[in-house]
């Protein structure tokens, strides 16, 4: 449970620890910045809890930094990341502990996540069947179905899943610098699904808040405005993963070819569509 200035969000962490049960079950509360008290309180709170294990360090280190370094200290079987602006149902790990133990070919199980406003309104954007068709046990994983989904679908939707902690840490996996952090997630999770099977795990709810100050607000603005460095760098991380990645040569060649060239034609398509309305205005 990474911290960054969360008092606000004091009651959320603390719901969230209170109510997920799990009978062994290790959460590591840490904080890099001591920007507010949020941890002093954690650590009064929860002084008779054994299950929980605080971390204060104050070397100011970015967002990336922090989640790969929770990963290393982790131990146990799997892991996930809890934002402290999000909230879980109570039985969030319970049921993807057990997905996860009845299929042990799934490198990562996920649930539902649902988009709220600051107030608690439903914002998310409904899904059909088709969308969740690709995380279908039954269905073969492969080099291309990973490629498939890195380039369709949004696979940081899957980020707060629950993860087999050994593989991440045997292979070094760890979530890579893009350009100023932005979606360091997502591209981590083409990492994870090179790696192995992610799948949907249906009825398992969390609960994710959009705010004009979240981490990842401004992102899609600045993508905008620095759309050259922000495409290079999304293409130098997911080259990083695939050729660091297990699978065989001959894959990562045609999946490389097939990466570049939906980048280059995503590049072609904005320049036109940037010349017609030049064009238009002329």
């Amino acid at each position: 449970m990474p911290l960054f200035f969360s008092r606000r969000f004091l009651e959320i962490v603390i719901q969230n620890i209170e109510t997920i049960h799990y009978p062994n079950l290790h959460f590591i509360v840490s904080d890099r910045h001591g920007g507010d008290d949020t941890l002093a309180l954690l650590r009064s709170h929860f002084q008779d809890d054994p299950r929980i294990s605080f971390v204060e360090r104050l070397d100011q280190c970015n967002w990336v930094c922090h989640y790969n370094d929770l990963v290393q200290q982790a131990k146990g079987k799997y892991f996930a990341w809890m934002p402290h602006d999000d909230s879980y149902a109570p039985d969030y790990v319970t049921r993807l502990v057990e997905f996860l133990e009845a299929h042990p070919d799934v490198m990562l199980a996920f649930g539902e996540m649902h988009r709220i406003a600051a107030d608690g309104t439903d914002i998310s954007v409904p899904r059909t069947l088709q969308q969740w068709s690709s995380f279908v046990i039954d269905n073969s994983w492969s080099t291309q179905q990973a490629v498939k989904l890195h380039l369709n679908w949004n696979l940081a939707y899957g980020f707060r899943g629950l993860f087999r902690l050994q593989p991440i840490q045997e292979k070094r996996l760890s979530i890579r610098h893009t350009y100023q952090t932005m979606s360091a997630d997502g591209l981590w999770m083409f990492g994870v699904a090179l790696t192995g099977r992610i799948a949907y795990v249906p009825h398992c709810h969390c609960w994710k808040r959009i705010y004009n100050d979240s981490t990842h607000a401004p992102w899609r603005e600045k993508k905008r405005q620095h759309r050259f460095r922000w495409n290079w760098s999304w293409l130098w991380i997911s080259l990083l993963y695939l050729t660091n990645s297990t699978i065989p040569v001959r894959e990562k060649f045609l999946a490389g070819l097939i990466i570049v060239g939906w980048s280059v034609l995503q590049r072609a398509r904005r320049l036109a569509i940037k010349s017609a309305k030049i064009l238009r205005r002329n």
